[in-house]
């Protein structure tokens, strides 16, 4: 049996320093070869919240330095509380906390504003 897993890629995104032209960090972006996983991470958070894990893991094992911004829906964010599993591979995999960035995506609109204070430590 498949799981959507087994098809799920990474693309590696550069990030560019407009001043320098020079790769400043590298954003990962989940890539299914089917099916609409992020559609499906839009309305399940704890599916959000592994998406930002495997992407992190997937830019470990490129053994990049340079520092990675991860996408997270902002209902993921006030629904989870935060993302402490992320937290929890970020430090696994030897980073720091300030080389990771978190790409808060919208829909901003219906998520409770409060909580996602909250969760992003403002």
């Amino acid at each position: 049996m498949r799981f959507w897993t087994d098809t799920l890629r990474f693309a590696f995104q550069p990030v560019v320093n407009l001043m320098t032209g020079g790769v400043a960090a590298l954003e990962i972006l989940a890539r299914p070869e089917s099916g609409d996983v992020l559609a499906e991470a839009r309305r399940d958070p704890e599916l959000d919240g592994l998406l930002a894990v495997s992407a992190l893991r997937a830019a470990v094992r490129r053994e990049t330095l340079l520092p990675l911004h991860v996408n997270v829906f902002a209902g993921t964010l006030a629904d989870l509380g935060g993302l402490q599993p992320l937290h929890d591979a970020v430090r696994e995999a030897g980073r720091l906390p300030w080389e990771v960035t978190l790409d808060v995506c919208p829909p901003y609109t219906h998520v409770p504003r409060r909580a996602l204070l909250d969760a992003v430590g403002v």
